[in-house]
């Protein structure tokens, strides 16, 4: 009997490697290999959009290394919702695999655009300094908006000064501050900073009056104060929904066991 089984089971794995690894033809390729293509290719597709193609530059990440971040994301939720699921569903915790490793595709989305998110709040964090800076330089005789750049990048936070160096760099090479200053803006995706790229472009050759700064100084402390008003709400609802989850769980640790007692005490009088 166990000879038979043996013999059945290497059978089986002789089909199936004849049907999914041999090529049907002498130079095609084997219905493995082409899946394996195909799975690979809707994962880099999955990052081949405008904001993934863009998300990706800015935190200079490839389009390689999110493919094996999110192969190993993907199987490491299937794995272990297979491990939590066997325990009741059995073999059919399998059928949760794709879903499961589908979520794990969304999660590494889901982190490359929270970095994305995280260093373009840290561009915004510095245009305060910046206008600052370029507030304090403007009440002086005859200097130009290029001057006042100069002497405030070397006292601006990271990766604002970086990007601006960059930028600045570029329009001396281009002689279009207007160009240059429109693609920072483009890359950090922000309305503030739209705002004050287009004001730095124009003004570029020229001297933007102190007036203008305070305006675009306006626009950024309103808008924290938005960020801050969101934030604050978004934290009442978290805590709203963990009370409403938290009330069935109150009742069952605390009321079970009191039911339970009373009924004990019930029966124990009635005997």
């Amino acid at each position: 009997m166990e000879l038979l089984l043996c013999l059945g089971l290497m059978a089986l794995l002789f089909i199936l490697n004849s049907l999914l690894l041999v090529p049907s033809e002498e130079y095609g390729t084997s219905p493995a290999a082409v899946t394996r293509e195909r799975v690979l290719r809707k994962i880099e597709d999955f990052y081949q959009d405008e904001d993934g193609s863009h998300w990706l530059s800015v935190v200079n990440r490839s389009t390689g290394d999110m493919l094996s971040t999110t192969i190993f994301a993907g199987t490491f939720f299937s794995i272990l919702i297979i491990l939590i699921a066997q325990k009741w569903l059995g073999g059919w915790s399998l059928l949760a695999v794709f879903p499961a490793f589908t979520f794990g595709a969304y999660q590494t989305r889901r982190t490359l655009q929270t970095q994305f998110n995280n260093w373009q709040m840290k561009m915004c964090d510095g245009l305060s300094p910046l206008l600052e800076f370029l507030k304090s330089f403007f009440k002086l005789e005859g200097v130009t908006t290029r001057e006042a750049m100069e002497y405030s990048l070397e006292h601006l936070p990271e990766p604002l000064k970086s990007e601006l160096t960059v930028t600045v760099e570029e329009l001396s090479n281009t002689g279009d501050p207007q160009r240059a200053f429109d693609n920072l803006a483009n890359k950090v995706k922000h309305r503030l900073f739209y705002a004050v790229c287009f004001r730095l472009g124009v003004g570029w050759e020229n001297k933007i009056t102190p007036n203008l700064c305070d305006d675009l100084l306006r626009q950024i402390e309103n808008d924290k104060d938005v960020q801050i008003a969101k934030a604050t709400s978004l934290k009442s609802g978290a805590f709203a929904m963990l009370c409403a989850l938290g009330l069935p769980i109150i009742a069952l640790v605390y009321l079970y066991p009191i039911s339970k007692y009373m009924g004990l005490s019930f029966n124990v009088g009635l005997h």
